[in-house]
């Protein structure tokens, strides 16, 4: 009636995660010079079931500090309060080398699936004047992760913590405590990954971490023997008050200081400040260290 047609079903649970539904049109008529109309269509009906998604609450300090001791808390908000969990505290910068996306087991285990069927219509075959013309298209893509670099960075600590899989307490709480490296800054991602049978669910959140005082050092890979140069340190004032920064450079190995090892300056609310040494290397081959200490808002801080 009225152009249209209604058809009323009962959704069960074995209709999880999706089902099609498929209506085929025939349309008569009357004048014998145009044909029937014959029309085909498809579609996809998402079906969830409420307990199969456990909603996770992440409790992390927003801002730390680095060369810190820090304790994670999730927990499980909801009916499904006995899961299994397991946590992933990684540097943000590590994960979009790899484009690394928060995983999403619920998407995974309930992703739409395929009708996997084949029509077929001997409409064509009966008025051969109408025919459909088939088309595709497509293209080759390039590996992103190509771009990474092969060669390991030992002089910096990369963050990236597992937990293994954890059982959650009565309350369906969780707690995970880490260890932030000195002088590390950055960003970190948490990311939790629950299940229970088949309820799936996962959550992540951002910790920052920063340094009252971050120091920025910018120091060559290797020196020849002779060389000279000058050695910058940048100092960057993540409080909203300024501070006067001691700064003190001290070299191990076949390295040498030339002038003063101490500066001591000025860093404004929310800015950044240079400060420059001049180094020399020895005619000796060999491992050579750099180490700065700076002493600002009250705290020591060493790169």
């Amino acid at each position: 009636d009225n152009k249209s047609a209604v058809l009323n079903f009962k959704v069960t649970e074995d209709m999880l995660p999706n089902i099609y539904v498929s209506a085929t049109l025939i349309r008569g008529n009357s004048d014998a010079d145009i044909p029937i109309t014959v029309a085909h269509g498809y579609l996809s009906v998402p079906t969830e079931k409420k307990d199969s998604r456990i909603n996770l609450e992440i409790d992390a300090p927003a801002k730390v500090n680095s060369n810190s001791k820090q304790k994670i808390k999730v927990k499980s908000i909801g009916k499904n309060k006995n899961v299994y969990l397991t946590l992933a505290i990684v540097d943000e910068g590590i994960l979009q080398l790899k484009n690394f996306n928060t995983p999403d087991p619920h998407g995974y285990f309930y992703a739409k699936m395929g009708l996997e069927v084949s029509s077929y219509d001997i409409y064509p075959f009966l008025f051969p004047d109408f025919k459909s013309k088939k088309s595709s298209t497509g293209g080759d893509g390039y590996d992103l992760e190509k771009r990474v670099n092969p060669l390991a960075n030992k002089r910096v600590k990369l963050v990236a913590y597992w937990s293994g899989v954890l059982k959650s307490n009565s309350s369906g709480e969780v707690s995970y405590d880490i260890d932030i490296p000195r002088a590390f800054s950055g960003n970190l991602r948490i990311m939790a990954v629950a299940y229970n049978n088949s309820s799936f669910g996962s959550q992540s959140a951002q910790m920052i971490v920063a340094d009252p005082l971050v120091l920025s050092p910018a120091v060559p890979r290797f020196l020849s023997p002779g060389d000279e140069l000058d050695i910058p340190l940048n100092i960057s004032n993540t409080e909203n008050k300024a501070t006067k920064a001691k700064v003190v450079i001290k070299t191990e190995g076949p390295l040498e200081i030339i002038g003063t090892n101490k500066q001591e300056v000025q860093v404004e609310a929310n800015r950044e400040k240079f400060v420059y040494f001049k180094i020399k290397a020895k005619n000796k081959i060999g491992l050579s260290k750099i180490k700065f200490e700076v002493n600002g808002h009250q705290k020591n801080f060493i790169d």
